[in-house]
């Protein structure tokens, strides 16, 4: 069993980071905690070596923040997260779990998209929020 408290510490990294943090130190301490508590399997290295912790400028629909990202990139993990939004309930998931409804679907992705958003910090503004 992972202890609860090396789980708890990486999303706590992120919401008490604020304007002061090195992007660069916490996105290795991120993906250091991803790798401890879901160990380094081939999925696990894939986003460790794929997604990234750090600025990303303002766009027509937000503001400048910092958070998970596509590593090289300005694509916000949130944003791809959000467009999942938009996908109906893939059949292979409504196969594999039948009490997934189209509306539970819709739940659930959009509390992957708010959980993300939540790890993001306006620049300029402190962890608190």
């Amino acid at each position: 069993m992972i202890d609860p408290a090396v789980r708890r510490s990486m999303v706590q990294m992120l919401l008490d980071a604020d304007a002061a943090t090195d992007p660069a130190e916490l996105a290795r301490e991120v993906m250091r905690v991803l790798l401890y508590v879901g160990s380094e399997t081939p999925c696990n290295l894939n986003c460790a070596e794929n997604l990234d912790y750090g600025p990303v400028p303002a766009a027509s629909h937000r503001p400048a923040v910092s958070g998970l990202k596509v590593k090289g990139t300005d694509l916000l993990v949130s944003e791809v997260a959000h467009a999942i939004e938009d996908l109906p309930l893939p059949s292979a998931l409504a196969r594999e779990f039948p009490e997934l409804t189209a509306e539970r679907w819709d739940a659930v992705t959009r509390m992957i998209t708010m959980l993300l958003r939540a790890l993001e910090r306006e620049h300029g503004h402190t962890g608190a929020g």
